[in-house]
């Protein structure tokens, strides 16, 4: 109990006493890095276009200070990402008595300040269907109509938001060429940006109903991509060193793509080879060899990348099963299984 109120000083609720006892018995550390190594203000820093023309974003965090610089060329382009962020979106970012009110996502809230940078207008626009986001599927779409046309807007992984397209945006339209993109998408990653990619298209076969899925979504255009940074904690490195000095194995689960992962994780010292490294895909691969075969893998790696949270669920029964003593951090409802699973759930914000 003594140990509870010294804790509450510190703005940290504990809701089992014993659990603070249990603090002094972790050995390993699985976090989140969004919201808790991280500072959770994504800030759209670059936009790049399939013709590898690209775009700097000035200012950070959540307000409307900043101003997109490039080429005028293709500004029309990039205006239309910005706008493509603004409709597709679940966020709030309002400004009242001289400060910004927000609510949702992180990337979500980034993309309207990257729209108020932008000065979009989203008057000339209806959305008549919405697709929300949810990681398993990894990516939302809006349909909206605009000069009496239904289009589609999506946005999310690389991956997925390709697997809608027939053609990208290449000095008018040329065919999809996942190669470039996928370039572009690793290159961006490995200088620590987060990358979301956003297309377009008219549906011509869309049919008005209550609810949506991928299948009314096919033969988009690939616009581009927009590069976010969230910079770390100050207070992450130390805090790192003293769990090393004091024993305990620190691994980070994200959703991010694997080499964005690996740069925060590179620079926080939490991995040094790109061999410590693992996906969602190789952890589901590896929980079908068996309990030991997963147990092995997982114990191999410090940073698990594009994970849903039924893997991070499995990843926190394998230390489990190794003997660890875990504790998960977490600050959103999918990382809800792994905390409840985990022997010290800790929810952070």
């Amino acid at each position: 109990t003594i140990a509870s109120n010294k804790m509450a000083k510190k703005n940290v609720i504990v809701k089992k006493l014993n659990s603070v006892e249990s603090l002094g018995s972790c050995t390993v550390i699985a976090s989140d890095k969004t919201g808790t190594l991280t500072v959770d203000e994504q800030t759209a820093k670059k936009i790049l276009l399939p013709n590898n023309v690209s775009y700097d974003v000035s200012g950070t965090g959540y307000n409307d200070q900043g101003r997109i610089s490039g080429s005028e060329i293709y500004l029309d382009d990039v205006l239309d990402i910005s706008k493509y962020g603004v409709i597709n979106n679940e966020a709030g970012l309002q400004k009242q008595n001289d400060k910004f009110d927000i609510y949702g996502d992180s990337i979500d809230i980034a993309f309207l300040a990257l729209g108020l940078k932008a000065n979009v207008d989203t008057n000339d626009i209806e959305v008549i269907g919405k697709i929300p986001y949810e990681s398993e599927n990894k990516y939302s779409a809006v349909f909206y109509k605009k000069d009496n046309e239904v289009h589609c807007t999506v946005k999310g992984s690389i991956e997925k938001v390709m697997s809608f397209c027939t053609k990208m945006s290449l000095n008018g339209e040329a065919d999809l060429d996942k190669n470039i993109l996928i370039k572009q998408n690793e290159d961006l990653a490995k200088e620590g940006y987060r990358v979301i990619a956003l297309a377009d298209g008219i549906i011509s076969n869309f049919k008005s109903k209550e609810f949506y899925d991928g299948n009314d979504i096919s033969s988009l255009t690939f616009k581009g991509l927009v590069g976010f940074i969230d910079p770390i904690r100050e207070e992450v490195k130390e805090s790192l060193k003293e769990c090393e000095n004091a024993g305990i194995k620190v691994a980070m689960i994200t959703g991010d793509h694997p080499l964005t992962a690996f740069a925060i994780a590179k620079e926080l010292g939490l991995a040094q080879k790109l061999e410590e490294v693992t996906t969602g895909i190789e952890v589901e691969e590896h929980i079908n060899k068996g309990k030991q075969a997963f147990d092995e893998f997982v114990e191999s790696k410090r940073v698990f990348t594009r994970v849903t949270p039924l893997d991070k669920l499995k990843i926190v029964e394998s230390y489990k099963r190794q003997g660890e003593f875990i504790a998960v951090t977490g600050d959103g409802v999918n990382d809800a299984p792994a905390l409840r699973s985990a022997n010290i759930g800790i929810a952070m914000g």
